[in-house]
This record gives C-alpha cells, structure tokens and sequence, in this order.
C-alpha cells in the first residue's frame, strides 16, 4: 500500500522536526510500504537481515558510518528515518548524497522502538480504512454489475471517487458515455501517448496517458488524460477515460481506481457482446431483405422488428464507398499491435458513429463488402434528407481527421416499404455509378437516386435488354476502337456532351489542343457516320453513352 509518511510523522505527539535528507527521492507523500521496524544498532545493518518494503527507524548516530545507507538500498527497504535528540544539536542537518532510497531526518523526544510502535499502530489503522473503504466500493461494485447494470451509475460513482469527469470512447475516440458534457467535444492534439506500466495485483497494468483539449468554464484547456483500453475478442473496443480536470492522477488512490475500472469494463465487455451479435443481425437481415429470393415475408418482418424498425414507415436504403489511406493516429496505441483496428473497421467505426448522430432511426452493417444503412423515413422525405447530407458532412470532416487521403461517395436509393429494400438497396447502387460518372471517380459526393431523371428512366425500364435498345451500337464501335488503337474517342465523345457539346470547354476539360478536340469529333463523327450537329442525335448519344457506362459499371 501506499502511505504519506510526513502526515503520519506530523500527528504523532514528541515529533520536533522532519525534514527530507535524501536528494534523489523527492516524494514522501506516496510511499510503499509493506511495515515498520527499527535497527537498534550498528552491526544489524547488513543486507541479509533488511527487509524489501520496510520502513526502518535508526538512530542518527548508528548512521555515521560512511555509506551506511546502501545496505537498505541494496535490500529494496521502502525507507529509513534517522532519530535526532529533540533538545540537541540545532545545526541543520545535512542532504545525504545520491541515495536512491528514502531517508527522512526528525528530531523526537520518543526513542526508535517508540517511534516505532507508534508509526505501526497508524499504518495499521489507515490500512483497516482502507481495506473497509475497498470492501465497500466492491460490494457496490458488485451489487450494480450483477443487479442494474447501469454503466452511466457506475461512471458517476467513479466520478465521485476520483473529483475527476469521467468518459468511455470507442476504438476512433467517439464518446460513448460520459458524466459531463465537456467530455463530448474533446479534441485531441496530434501527439503519440506515453504507454505506462502500473505494477498491481489488479487486472489492468496497462494505460495510455495523452494531451487532450477541453472547453473548461467557457475556455478551452489542454489537460492530460489516461486511459484505460477494454479489449473484448482480440480487439481494443473502447477506453476508459479520466482527465486530469480536479485532481492531478498521480494523487489518486490507484488500487481503487483499477478496482472500479475493472468492474466498469467487465460491464462494458458485456455490453460489447451484446452490441456484436445486433452486428450480426443486421447483417443478416440486410443479406435476407436485399439477397434472399426464397424469404418469407414473415420472417422478414419478424427479423426487422427485432431490429425495433416500425414496419409502418417507409424505409430508403445508403451505400457507402469509402477509401482511405495514411493514417494520422489520433486515437491511443494499444499495448500490443494486434489489437489495432484494421482500415476497414476504422471506416465502419466512423460512418455508424456518424449515422448514429443523423437524429433518424436506422441501422448500419455490411453487404457485398460495403458499408449499407437503411433509415426510416419517420419524418417527412425533406427533413430525413437534410439530416443524412449533414451527416456526410461530417463523416468527411471525421475522414480528414483521421486520414491524410480520403475519398468518400455515397448512394440513396428510393424510399420503399421493408419488403422492397431489394429495390431501394439496388437503386443506390446506380446513384453511386451514376455519381461516379457526373462527378469523377475521385470526387466525394452524394448522389440520391430520386433526384436524377436518367436514373429514373433506368429504374422505369425493367428489362436491361429494354435499356441496351436505347444505347447507340456505334458506341461499342468507338470501344473497340479505343481497345485496338489505345485512343480516348469514347472518353472524348463522354466529355464533350458533359460540357454541353462545346469543343472549347471539352478541350480544356481534357487538356488537349482545340484542334486536336476538333479532329477527335471528326474522326468520332466518321466511325459513327452522323451528324453531331443534328439535336436529336445529340439526345440519343448523350442519354446512350450514359446508359453504356452505367451498365459496362453495374
């Protein structure tokens, strides 16, 4: 345990004067300590009759032989106390050298074996006040985990403990629960953690200790802050957070700390189990609602009720394609490599935090190795739109939080009822397509199906050989042509009906020559054999060679 040895020194009736001799160990306030004993002369002070832990009380003239003091050293002896004569000798007594080991100097009118008997006796009776202190944080530890099972109860009593707030973040350091707002817009600077090793009997010797930035009072402070990580599965899913806000962390009771966090985080652990298998079936309930021809809808409206979706509203399908790449590492390194996240689950982590935020009810998981939410639509179409294009908004800004390149491209498909998201999931996949080809491939964007008049024409035409009738042939002409020359009639031809069939803009568009953009739609018009001046030409191949691409990329 750990005790504060001037405090107990100063409470004790006879004690004149302490005073601090060593000069490496500057700390008397927390001292480890197993028990108390004293050397009542010269020739017990060897190494093989010293004790690892012990505090020994010593006479000051026993101390006047020279290097007296590395057999306590040598020993691992938490510390010794040289006793002085309360009406001798005024001088000050002198720093003793470079020991590593505590020695503390008092004059006393008590003799060591008194001194000795006195200091047992407090030691004895702050470590009943201990032990009963600790009896008591368990017992209601105990009773909250088995009984209510509240992690926000449980965060509060922490707070209480410690004087400090108190937060649980994820894995990319999105607040999951806190007892003080100050906690949710937390930023943190972009600096690596120190990993500290906590020597204890308890389960968790490890945490992370950062530079965190904080609105304190209306002013924004920077602080540290440690971390305790929660693996659950071979992961690190989420930190148990203290900010150094109140009290500085080296003045609190640790074994109790690391008690109430241990039981915090075998609550969240259970929390996580729980949260991984909704994973599970939502992910098996997109693959029956979107994939499954055979389902009944029975059990698909079984399934979505479990989810708590209403099967009243209507429902409008997200898909995500994101790609990301050189981290800037914000969040904590775990202790061992192996729990890090990988870039997928970095990128899941922060778009179903973000969706989370949207204000709607929805649900988030994996389909066809992307990222898919189905919202209900409980407000009108409007206001639910609105609030998703905020949330990409910051699903961006997080992206370039965490990433140094990011590229972010999102689909909405129409609002449907639950047994046609097949139709709602497939219709934001050719928003995605068609957002790629008005856009770029390396743009971010959101493209909702329902506001494009080409992606409705698609969506009205059943049949994709009802949409291949609408695709000039000449266009397939134009690829083969491409394939065998190495040429770009075909992105050329693509470019000029994007700017509005004007050679100037296309050929800047391309950075090519105005003559050469010139001979292009020459040579283009010639393997095609029409008239691009003609205005219904220009309709069929400017709706066809949009219809061919999306289709070659469907």
């Amino acid at each position: 345990m750990d005790f504060n040895i001037k405090k107990m020194l100063e409470g004790i009736e006879g004690v004149a004067e302490i005073r601090l001799l060593s000069s490496r160990n500057r700390h008397w306030d927390k001292v480890k300590l197993r028990g108390i004993d004293y050397a009542a002369a010269e020739d017990t002070i060897r190494k093989e009759n010293l004790q690892e832990g012990i505090l020994y009380v010593l006479s000051e003239k026993t101390a006047e032989k020279e290097q007296w003091a590395k057999p306590f050293e040598a020993a691992g002896c938490a510390g010794v106390i040289l006793l002085s004569s309360a009406g001798g000798d005024d001088r000050e007594p002198p720093v003793i050298g470079e020991e590593k080991v505590l020695i503390i100097g008092i004059k006393t009118s008590l003799t060591a074996d008194q001194l000795t008997k006195e200091l047992s006796n407090r030691i004895i009776c702050e470590a009943q006040d201990v032990y009963e202190d600790l009896v008591d944080t368990n017992r209601y530890l105990f009773s909250n985990t088995l009984n209510k099972q509240d992690i926000g109860e449980m965060l509060e009593y922490f707070k209480n403990m410690i004087g400090n707030p108190v937060a649980v973040f994820d894995g990319m350091f999105h607040c999951l629960y806190t007892t003080d707002d100050m906690m949710m817009g937390m930023k943190q600077p972009k600096t690596l953690p120190k990993t500290i090793y906590m020597a204890s009997k308890y389960l968790n010797r490890h945490f992370v200790k950062q530079r965190v930035r904080l609105e304190i009072d209306g002013a924004e402070r920077e602080v540290a802050m440690i971390s305790f990580p929660v693996s659950f599965q071979g992961k690190i899913r989420a930190y148990l957070s203290i900010p150094q806000v109140n009290q500085e962390i080296r003045n609190l009771d640790f074994p109790k700390i690391e008690m109430t966090a241990s039981a915090i985080m075998g609550q969240m652990k259970h929390d996580f189990a729980l949260h991984m298998a909704e994973e599970r079936n939502i992910d098996s309930f997109l693959y029956n609602a979107i994939c499954r021809k055979d389902i009944r809808r029975e059990e698909l409206m079984r399934q979505a009720r479990s989810l708590g979706l209403n099967l009243k509203n209507k429902f409008v399908v997200l898909v995500f394609d994101a790609e990301c790449s050189g981290e800037i590492e914000e969040a904590p390194q775990t202790i061992n490599h192996m729990f890090r996240y990988s870039l997928e689950d970095k990128m899941f982590l922060i778009i179903s935090s973000s969706v989370k935020k949207m204000g709607l009810h929805g649900i988030t998981g994996l389909l066809e190795g992307k990222i898919v939410s189905v919202f209900e639509m409980e407000l009108p179409a409007k206001i639910c739109k609105k609030r998703m294009e905020e949330g990409f908004d910051r699903i961006r800004q997080e992206f370039g939080q965490y990433f140094r390149k990011s590229r972010l491209q999102t689909g909405m498909g129409n609002i449907a009822p639950i047994w046609q998201l097949e139709e709602s999931f497939r219709n934001a996949k050719k928003a995605l397509s068609y957002g790629v080809l008005s856009k770029g491939k390396d743009c971010d964007f959101s493209a909702d199906y329902e506001d494009s008049l080409l992606l409705h024409l698609i969506g009205n035409i059943k049949s994709k050989e009802g949409l291949e009738e609408l695709i000039p042939a000449s266009l397939e002409k134009l690829e083969e042509y491409d394939r065998k020359h190495n040429t770009e009639l075909l992105d050329t031809l693509s470019i000029y009906f994007n700017c509005n069939c004007n050679m100037k803009k296309s050929a800047q568009a391309m950075t090519i020559h105005y003559k050469t953009m010139v001979y292009r739609m020459n040579q283009i018009s010639g393997l095609c054999e029409t008239d691009f001046s003609n205005s219904d030409v220009r309709l069929r191949y400017g709706l066809g060679i949009k219809l061919f691409q999306l289709l070659k990329g469907d």
